[in-house]
């Protein structure tokens, strides 16, 4: 009997020992990999800042059928560049024309064209408005560690970086640029 357990003893001794080991080495590695500036143990999903980009245009899309601006069967041309300003034209996306699009088809196809007509017909604030009731700009509310609220471009941002909202701006917001920038995980969460 005592030599079974002698036996159980050492074994339970040696893993313990091999975990130690494995510990502290994993702790070094940790105090180095703390001070990168890569921050490689940020959650990302929840804490990191990114441009959404064409994620963003779904906030264009239900803002534009809630408000009746468009419908489901609403077409815009898509020539591939977008003329309504004199001083910025800016392009489709892979400067591409599309056609005739609907808002199906240009979520489909990613057109700028359709979501910057859209976007500017209903102005930033209208936009910002709806991009806040689909999370945009907030927190979750998941509690955990770390957890940041975005940025949704417009007036309100910009003036509180002592800064002013240019129309034409709207037309890069609406396709997720400008400064807009929020976690990985909110445009899941919209949808």
């Amino acid at each position: 009997m005592g030599n079974i357990t002698l036996v159980f003893t050492w074994i339970i001794f040696l893993a313990f020992s091999e975990i130690s080991l494995i510990i502290w080495q994993n702790f070094k590695k940790y105090s180095e990999n703390a001070k990168n500036e890569g921050k490689p143990f940020l959650n990302r999903s929840i804490a990191g800042l990114f441009p959404l980009g064409s994620t963003y245009k779904m906030v264009a899309a239900v803002a534009g059928l809630e408000e009746g601006l468009i419908t489901a069967k609403t077409s815009i041309n898509c020539e591939g560049i977008y003329e309504y300003y004199t001083d910025y034209t800016p392009v489709c996306f892979n400067s591409t024309a599309h056609g005739k699009v609907t808002v199906q088809t240009a979520l489909k196809h990613s057109c700028n064209v359709f979501f910057y007509d859209t976007g500017r017909q209903l102005g930033i604030d209208t936009l910002n408005y709806y991009a806040k009731m689909l999370g945009f700009g907030q927190k979750l509310g998941i509690e955990l560690p770390g957890e940041r609220a975005g940025i949704v471009a417009g007036r309100e941002y910009r003036e509180s970086k002592g800064q002013t909202w240019a129309p034409q701006e709207t037309l890069t917001a609406v396709i997720g640029q400008s400064d807009n920038s929020n976690p990985g995980v909110i445009p899941s969460n919209a949808y």
